[in-house]
């Protein structure tokens, strides 16, 4: 009957076989060279705390962070605006004065109605103003980017449409492309003769009832002021345009808190709205200029220019990266950043990336870690 210290090594001879032990346990033997662990260990270490380029990038502006930026800024602007100006210039402005003059201000609208009078109010405000316009005008375009999200989802079908016909245009069934090309040339054409009257007319449709909204808050104000219809509409329509003549504008204490509110939300809803009109003119042209695009065909000079290695062929990296930059949806100088990024974490120039090459620049950036220290 074998002893316990036989069963022990036969188990390590097993264990030696296998070249590791059960999951998390050390290996105990030199099968497996130090090289190869330190390279488990790496990539165990990537895969833990290893973050996705593309799953972690998300632009500032739509980013939660961006929301908190502007109801912060907005908020320090409120603050700085009461104790400055309520408390310390001008005692005679009540809390509400103070958040008035504050939207006011950075909004642009500057009725004049409500202005520092001492000398040390002039002063301060003069910093206050350009703080209101260089920082919360930035917060007003970001809200204005959220407003007209909802648009850019609605046009987004249309653009990939016109994305899709394009790229049947390069299909690889050769024999049935000049007759599907000129399908969809005539139908860009359908679409570029379209009457840009309709067009417009539909877009007014649209955005009026937003407009509508807007004068039906304006009415609020109106009515506990005590002016007409016409001095209504002509009162919110200077100020959403931020013109603010002073000429009309909220004297109670409840009708300017109520402007505290309005005036931003008027204001960055005709930021929108002339938003979706420039959007409006940019879908036109593009189409113009897609139709153009489409209309060519693709020559040897195209070729020429899509194989950027100078091989004398054209490999998938190449078509995608002319196409993007035909099609506008990047520029050439983003292109050309992005392969020499390539370039560079392609340590062993195989032309691909691999565990070596991560390997081998995390070799390098130690030795000149290890040279800077000395």
């Amino acid at each position: 009957m074998p002893s316990l210290k036989d069963k022990l090594n036969r188990a390590r001879q097993a264990m030696r076989q296998t070249g590791a032990g059960a999951e998390g346990t050390p290996l105990l033997s030199g099968s497996i060279t130090a090289k190869a662990r330190k390279e488990r260990e790496f990539w165990r270490f990537q895969k833990n705390k290893g973050k996705s380029l593309a799953g972690d990038f998300v632009s500032f502006e739509a980013s939660p962070r961006a929301l908190r930026f502007c109801f912060i800024s907005i908020l320090v602007y409120f603050i700085v605006a009461v104790v400055a100006f309520s408390i310390i210039f001008e005692p005679d402005w009540t809390v509400i004065d103070g958040l008035y003059y504050a939207v006011v201000t950075f909004t642009t609208v500057g009725y004049g109605d409500l202005a520092p009078t001492t000398h040390g109010g002039q002063i301060f405000a003069i910093f206050f103003v350009l703080f209101g316009i260089a920082i919360l005008g930035v917060a007003l375009g970001i809200i204005g980017d959220r407003l007209v999200q909802a648009q850019e989802i609605a046009i987004g079908g249309v653009k990939s449409n016109a994305e899709n016909r394009v790229v049947e245009m390069f299909n690889d069934d050769v024999d049935n492309q000049t007759e599907r090309a000129g399908t969809v040339i005539e139908e860009v054409k359908e679409e570029a003769e379209r009457s840009i009257f309709s067009d417009f007319c539909m877009l007014i449709c649209r955005e009026g009832p937003i407009v509508i909204v807007v004068l039906l808050l304006s009415l609020v104000i109106g009515a506990e002021e005590g002016w007409t219809y016409v001095n209504t509409c002509y009162y919110a329509i200077v100020t959403i345009t931020t013109v603010g003549y002073g000429d009309i504008s909220p004297q109670t204490q409840s009708m300017r808190l109520y402007a505290v509110f309005f005036i931003p939300l008027s204001v960055s809803v005709l930021a929108s709205i002339l938003g979706r009109i420039a959007g409006f003119y940019m879908d036109r042209q593009a189409a113009k200029h897609e139709k153009d695009f489409l209309e060519r065909e693709l020559t040897l000079a195209d070729l020429s220019e899509m194989d950027t290695d100078g091989d004398g062929e054209v490999c998938r990296g190449e078509f995608l990266s002319f196409m993007l930059v035909a099609m506008q949806k990047v520029d050439k100088e983003t292109v050309d950043q992005l392969t020499e990024l390539f370039n560079r974490l392609d340590a062993d120039g195989s032309g691909s990336l691999q565990k070596n090459d991560l390997m081998l620049l995390t070799r390098r950036n130690n030795l000149n870690r290890q040279g800077e220290a000395v």
